[in-house]
């Protein structure tokens, strides 16, 4: 009971402490308030105007005063130094195709120039050169035959290319090289052959390239060719070689954007 008494005696004490100790540091405030009422009650109005004036010019003083802040190490008056603002990126001049770009590139490849030369070479080729297949003869409807297969494999083959190439986030398109002279500009259009472009516009190794030219033949020799020939016979690196060719054609010929 004892040690319960004196720990409510201690709990009332340093609460009647605190009481008293904000009841003085509010009596000055107030005994200053009322000092001031009288003083002004008892002086001039223009006594009064005056040092109201002095009084806000002492606040806007001692405001712009505390407002200016130093940095440690900083000279006192001088603003502190702020961050720099980030350099900006690089800008490139590469942007990826939009979808309409890419079907108007492969609407181009199906039935433009490239699709036209291309199967009256093929036809023209393998009717009086290789005569392929040899059922077909080497009359004016063996070569027709021969123009419409060459004309569904580069169908099936630009389809597949775009199609990979979706697949794969890359650019399939060819872009001229940036360089000049005959040697550089060539090999820029043996490399446009294995290489694509990704987002940022880098090279990278584009698989579509390489399995696309395959697509239309192995199909075609399963359909329309004679009954003899299956997959296996479209595995021919023919119209491989022939991108390669017309690589050449765009890069020093045609009026692709450069790279």
């Amino acid at each position: 009971m004892r040690k319960q008494a004196s720990l409510i005696c201690l709990i009332a004490l340093s609460l009647s402490s605190s009481v008293v100790a904000y009841a003085q540091t509010t009596q000055p405030a107030t005994a200053v308030s009322d000092q001031t009422d009288n003083s002004s009650a008892d002086s001039p109005q223009v006594d009064k105007q005056e040092p109201q004036s002095d009084a806000g010019t002492s606040v806007d003083t001692a405001s712009k005063t505390t407002d200016v802040r130093t940095a440690p190490g900083t000279a006192v008056g001088k603003p502190t130094p702020t961050a720099a603002a980030p350099a900006p990126a690089a800008v490139s001049g590469y942007t990826f195709p939009s979808g309409g770009e890419l079907t108007a590139y492969w609407f181009w490849n199906v039935v433009g120039p490239k699709a036209m030369i291309g199967g009256a070479f093929t036809g023209s080729w393998k009717t009086w050169v290789d005569t392929s297949p040899t059922e077909w003869h080497r009359r004016a409807d063996g070569w027709r035959k021969r123009f419409g297969v060459a004309l569904i494999d580069n169908s099936i083959n630009q389809s597949s290319l775009m199609l990979l190439s979706s697949v794969m986030r890359q650019d399939p398109m060819y872009y001229r090289c940036a360089c000049t002279g005959l040697w550089p500009r060539t090999k820029h259009a043996f490399k446009m052959s294995f290489v694509g472009r990704n987002h940022n516009g880098d090279a990278l190794f584009s698989p579509a390239k390489i399995i696309a030219p395959f697509t239309g033949p192995v199909v075609t020799r399963s359909t329309f060719y004679p009954s003899r020939f299956g997959p296996s016979d479209g595995l021919s690196p023919y119209y491989l070689v022939g991108g390669v060719a017309w690589n050449l054609i765009r890069e020093f010929v045609g009026k692709s954007p450069r790279w």
